[in-house]
């Protein structure tokens, strides 16, 4: 593996580096970091709002290490915020708005934080707060005469003092999605956006600062947080900033700001093809489309290669890696794998002794790389049963071809047995999403009154199908055409959504309880 670390000054701060470093300092400053609803934010304003949004958290009391919460959708001061308090030694902590009310107050209260900084429909659904340690809640479209935000930051000075810190710092905090449980806090370094920036930009994607990334993934994800700031920043790009996920919103911005860079997760792709007919994409500008976040069905890879003629290159990673290990290379896409490691990583399928299995054995997922944090906050047991000196057992089942490319199998939840035979819910899913009459698709498995296992598929038809007996007798005709008899679902029940988690991936627990609704 490369050595990037040993090249960092121990003397570091990640948001100094990415403004003056990478872009004033190189003449760059008039240049556009990012654009939001039309606006141009240059690096020298961006690296100005950061210098007042620090110093606003000073003179606000918080002190080097102390802890502040982001909760806002998209939008400017998320950057400045979360990139003035790593300036100012402030440890941000990125709050995911899509998270459950209740998950979210949890974070406040395990994260310490002494301030949080909010809009007012959030503070509106939160409530009244109480922790022993938060101090303040910063309201940043509150209008009222007194406490008008605009007027406070605009009276802060666009000077400050880097905090001293060093490149093994803790710098800002992400939370998981509590797709296993609560959420968990993880802590990652000042180095590790620099990690990233090396072997992903540079890298990988051969980032260049006449690119223009726009990323669908928003900023409490690493996906997006990735895409938006410091992949784009640390080459001198520019970035589309936008506070939508609404395929039409996506066309327009497309053709607006023509992007060379596209990234989403699996199903933008899904609702872009679904109102290309009405609104096509144009693709004329982009020299990559790459998704992640979760696994791309490869029947969805070949509807987007028939329509566009462009290929999806697909890429995983995890919070706790804060960006991509595993990726296809752009121009040698293999459909259906996850692709090679990226350079810089070292990637494995392992037995529950760690060690290497053979190609086409399926194993836990074990990664290497220096960008993996340096644990989760106040979970002692869970990071030592996870981290293996600088790796990291993902909690993923993989296994490998011959060529080494890497094919998902599963989390835990998404396996289960049939007759004795493991059966993949992401696989059966797959199938079914390539009959055109079928939207989304869920699948789960239940007991049956012979206490057997039997498959069962949640289905969202497209807007013009009409469920009856008889659509039901054509989605098992297609299933036992397409795949093997002891994978085709026993039942069939429609559903007007499927319930999706923080991160957009199926809530399979949600998704359980639909058992004693839709039963027949």
């Amino acid at each position: 593996m490369k050595d990037i670390y040993s090249s960092i000054p121990e003397k570091f701060n990640i948001s100094e580096y990415l403004f003056r470093e990478c872009n004033i300092e190189k003449g760059r400053g008039k240049k556009a970091a990012f654009y939001f609803k039309d606006i141009k934010y240059t690096y020298e304003e961006v690296d100005k709002y950061c210098c007042k949004y620090g110093n606003l958290f000073l003179n606000m009391g918080l002190q080097m290490e102390q802890r502040i919460a982001i909760l806002l959708p998209d939008q400017p001061a998320y950057i400045f915020s979360f990139f003035g308090a790593i300036r100012a030694g402030i440890v941000p902590v990125l709050i995911n708005t899509r998270l459950k009310i209740e998950d979210i107050k949890y974070i406040i209260e395990d994260s310490r934080i002494q301030l949080l900084l909010t809009d007012k429909n959030w503070k509106e659904r939160l409530g009244n707060i109480k922790t022993p340690w938060l101090k303040n809640i910063i309201i940043i479209d509150d209008d009222s005469q007194e406490n008008k935000f605009d007027n406070i930051i605009e009276s802060c000075s666009e000077t400050l003092e880097t905090a001293q810190t060093t490149r093994d710092d803790i710098a800002f905090w992400m939370y998981t999605s509590g797709s296993s449980g609560r959420p968990k806090g993880v802590m990652h370094l000042q180095h590790d956006m620099y990690i990233c920036i090396e072997l992903f930009s540079k890298g990988l994607m051969k980032m260049t600062e006449n690119d223009v990334m726009y990323s669908i993934a928003k900023l409490p994800f690493a996906y997006g947080l990735a895409n938006s700031t410091y992949l784009t920043f640390g080459v001198g790009a520019t970035s589309i900033l936008s506070d939508s996920n609404s395929a039409f919103d996506i066309v327009e911005n497309v053709k607006k700001y023509k992007p060379t860079l596209f990234f989403a997760v699996p199903v933008i792709f899904a609702s872009l093809l679904h109102i290309v007919d009405v609104e096509p994409l144009d693709t004329s500008s982009i020299r990559i489309m790459y998704t992640s976040g979760e696994v791309l069905p490869k029947s969805l890879w070949y509807k987007w290669k028939e329509r566009f003629g462009i290929e999806l290159v697909q890429g995983m990673g995890t919070t706790e890696f804060l960006n991509g290990f595993l990726s296809d290379i752009p121009g040698n896409v293999r459909p259906g794998s996850t692709g090679l490691p990226i350079e810089g990583y070292e990637v494995k399928v392992v037995d529950e002794n760690n060690n290497p299995v053979k190609p086409g054995v399926v194993g836990d997922l074990l990664v290497s790389g220096e960008s993996l944090m340096c644990g989760y906050w106040n979970r002692h047991n869970e990071t030592q049963k996870v981290l293996f000196g600088n790796s990291m057992k993902t909690g993923d089942k993989f296994y490998q071809d011959e060529d080494g490319y890497f094919y998902y199998v599963g989390r835990c939840i998404d396996l289960f047995k049939v007759n004795g035979l493991w059966v993949k819910a992401t696989e059966i899913e797959d199938v079914l999403t390539r009959n055109p009459k079928i939207y989304q698709v869920a699948i789960d498995d239940e007991i049956s009154e012979e206490e057997l296992t039997k498959i069962v598929a949640y289905v969202v038809l497209q807007p013009s199908v009409e469920p009856n007996e008889e659509l039901t007798r054509e989605f098992k005709r297609f299933m036992k055409s397409n795949i093997e008899h002891f994978k085709c679902p026993a039942e069939y029940r429609y559903v007007d959504e499927i319930p999706k988690g923080p991160t957009g991936k199926i809530d399979r627990r949600v998704l359980k309880g639909f058992k004693e609704k839709y039963k027949k």
